[in-house]
Order: C-alpha cells, then sequence, then structure tokens
C-alpha cells in the first residue's frame, strides 16, 4: 500500500498561489495519481512520526513548498523500491521510501527547513535517484511535448513566478494555426490575469456558451461580420476554461462534458448561417450545402474518436503528417477565419461554401488516416510545441 506524507516546514505552504494553496495542490494531484492515504505534517512534529513494520509499505514523501509537474508524482509512484526526484543532481523534495523500519527522516527535513538544501533525503543513506532528464517529456494530456518542472517557493513574492509556470503549462499542442498565431498569446495574456482569481472553470464554461449562443443569433439576423469576430472571441474564451482547470487543479463533470457543448454551438453557428444566407431557407440550395456539412462533421469526429478509441491518443498525434494537416484542417477556428475573409470580401456566400467543400476535404482526408492508423496499430505521439 501507498501512503503519502507532506512535510510542512515553512507558512508559504499554507498561502495561496493560482486558486490552492500548495498543500491543497499537492493533496489534489496525490488523489489523482491514486493516493488516498495522505498525511500533512509539520517538519518540528516528526519525532512523534512511528516507524513502520510493514516491509512491502510505500511512503512517498513530499516537501510542501514545492511546484510539482503532475508528471512528477506518477514516476515517483512507479517506481517500486525506494528512489529520490532529482534535476541534474539536484534534490527536488519527492522521495519514495519502502520497507519496515521506514520512517519520514526528520533530520533532513529539519537541515533542508534551515538551509533549503532542496531534499529531504539529502541527509540519509543514499538512494537510487531519479532525473528529471530520463522522463519522457511527452505529455499526453497536453498533447505536446514539455519537461518536467519543478520550483521551490520561499514566499508569496514567488506568486509572480508560480503564475507564469503555471500558465506556459496549461496550453495543448497540436492545434490549428489560428489557435497557434492568435488564440494562445491572447489566452495566456488572460490566464496571467484570471489564475490569481476565484473565477472557476465553469463559470468560464458558462460564460463562453452564453456568448457562443449570441454569436449564433448575430449570425441567424444577417450580422455576419459581427458574428464572425464574435467567433474568433469564443475561440480564445473556449480555451481558458480548460487552462483554468489545469492551473487550478480543478475538474468537474461540466468540464467532461464540455466538448460536446462545442459542438451543439458549432452546429448552430453553420444552421444559423446557412439560414441568414438563404433568406430562411428559402434558397434551397444552402439546405443542401448544411447537410453536407453536417455529415462531413459527423465523419470527422468519427475518424477522431475512433482512433481515440483503438489507440488511446488523438488522431493529430500519430504521425507529424497528421499534426501538420491539423494546422489547416477544417475546424471552428478555421471556419471563422474564411467566414471573417469573406464578409470582408462582401461574398459570405462564397464563403460559406467555402466552408463546407473544406470540410468534405479534412473529413476525408481524416478518415483515410484514421483507417491507416488503425490498420497499423501505431501509438506514437509527436509534438508540435508551442
Amino acid at each position: 500500500m501507498t501512503h503519502a506524507v507532506i512535510v510542512i516546514s515553512h507558512p508559504v505552504a499554507r498561502d495561496r498561489f493560482c486558486g490552492r494553496t500548495l498543500v491543497e495542490r499537492h493533496q489534489e494531484l496525490l488523489r489523482r495519481a491514486g493516493v488516498d492515504d495522505i498525511r500533512v505534517i509539520a517538519a518540528t512534529d516528526l519525532d512523534d512520526q512511528p516507524a513502520s513494520r510493514d516491509r512491502q509499505q510505500r511512503t512517498l514523501v513530499v516537501t510542501a513548498e514545492r511546484l510539482f509537474d503532475p508528471r512528477l508524482y506518477a514516476a515517483a509512484l512507479g517506481h517500486d523500491g525506494a528512489v529520490r526526484v532529482t534535476d541534474g543532481g539536484i534534490d527536488v523534495g519527492l522521495e519514495m521510501l519502502r520497507g519496515a523500519g521506514c520512517a519520514v527522516p526528520i533530520a533532513t527535513v529539519r537541515d533542508a527547513a534551515v538551509q533549503d538544501a532542496g531534499s529531504i533525503g539529502s541527509g540519509v543513506a543514499p538512494i537510487p535517484s531519479l532525473d528529471l532528464k530520463s522522463l519522457d517529456p511527452y505529455s499526453r494530456e497536453l498533447r505536446r511535448s514539455l519537461r518536467p518542472y519543478w520550483m521551490r517557493v520561499a514566499s508569496v513574492d514567488d506568486r509572480p513566478e508560480v503564475t507564469r509556470m503555471l500558465v506556459a503549462a496549461s496550453g495543448k499542442g497540436h492545434q490549428d494555426l489560428p489557435a497557434m498565431l492568435i488564440n494562445a498569446p491572447l489566452e495566456k495574456a488572460a490566464m496571467r490575469v484570471l489564475a490569481n482569481t476565484r473565477v472557476t472553470p465553469n463559470q468560464l464554461t458558462a460564460f463562453c456558451n452564453l456568448v457562443a449562443y449570441g454569436v449564433a443569433a448575430l449570425l441567424a439576423t444577417g450580422h455576419l461580420l459581427s458574428g464572425a469576430v464574435g467567433a474568433l472571441v469564443v475561440g480564445v474564451i473556449d480555451g481558458l476554461d480548460g487552462r483554468q482547470a489545469r492551473i487550478q487543479v480543478r475538474t468537474t463533470p461540466l468540464g467532461r462534458i464540455e466538448h460536446l457543448l462545442d459542438k451543439v454551438y458549432e452546429v448552430l453557428w453553420m444552421v444559423a448561417l446557412a439560414y441568414a444566407l438563404s433568406g430562411g431557407f428559402a434558397n434551397r440550395s444552402y439546405g443542401t450545402a448544411l447537410f453536407v456539412w453536417v455529415a462531413a462533421y459527423a465523419l470527422d469526429t468519427a475518424a477522431y474518436d475512433l482512433v481515440k478509441w483503438r489507440t488511446g491518443s488523438t488522431l493529430d498525434e500519430a504521425s507529424r503528417l497528421d499534426a501538420l494537416i491539423r494546422l489547416v484542417a477544417g475546424r471552428r477556428n478555421v471556419y471563422a477565419c474564411i467566414l471573417l475573409a469573406g464578409v470582408l470580401a462582401n461574398a459570405p456566400g462564397a464563403a460559406f461554401r467555402a466552408i463546407v467543400w473544406w470540410s468534405v476535404v479534412t473529413s476525408v482526408v481524416h478518415a483515410a488516416r484514421a483507417a491507416m492508423v488503425i490498420r497499423s496499430g501505431r501509438q506514437a505521439c509527436v509534438s508540435l510545441s508551442k
């Protein structure tokens, strides 16, 4: 059985950084890593901690005054024996102990508290180390390469640096060009403000959907320029709830179905646009084109879902070719850019047809690639870092 002990040596562990105290952040991330038995102990109380008599017991000792990449907990927990996590030979403050007689090393913790030596195990007998450079930098959650990070937090004056580190680690990879060039910089700027507020991911999701349905109303009533700009704005807002959830370590049932809510208003946008351009569907060609788009959208979604189910990764991660296709593939941001260009050129009808045909091309390419990936059983992860 695996236990975890969070050792507090400084009051900063109880200060809030990006919506949570450092102790709360450790507790939540440990639970997500599968550890339910978690104790929080002050370094001054470690003398009273009994040694374990269970030879199979594993105890993960966490220095509270640290910020850790979630993958570091999993890396330490993945070792059967004792191990300490290091970064270029420097102890980061995360150590796995194992076996009978195992107790939290009190002398070492006190040394770390006084000298900030960076390790809760540097004063005990040497145990194997796990250096960050040996870990796979690819994050499946973020769909991109990101070197595992950590930070020693000395005081609340470190809040800007903590925020910067968490914001930088909150964005996902494998995006389309508009998301990379426009959305990502704006999202990061917004998150530097939102990260330390009480704004929740659910509130951001609700706000995004409110704006999205407002965009649908604009499109349906013929306000195409405002609608196109609004669609691009929604693209930025839509990325904020996920970032806030990752930064503040908050996941809710609404967050798990957020991508389904996205699909609802994306389809509604196309219905509203077809309605406005066809004069209330008086021109049946727009209805036919809308049907083609919905069919292509469904095929594209099915291709992605099937690859995810069979390989555990997204289609965009299968190869560098698929990552490059994603840059220009028919997606919401790309469609919004096409619509905006068409409206500015006084050719919204041509823009609508371009969106439909680009969706058909995208879905056919993705369906073909999905079949190839599934047939080969590929589970590669290719990163185009952003």
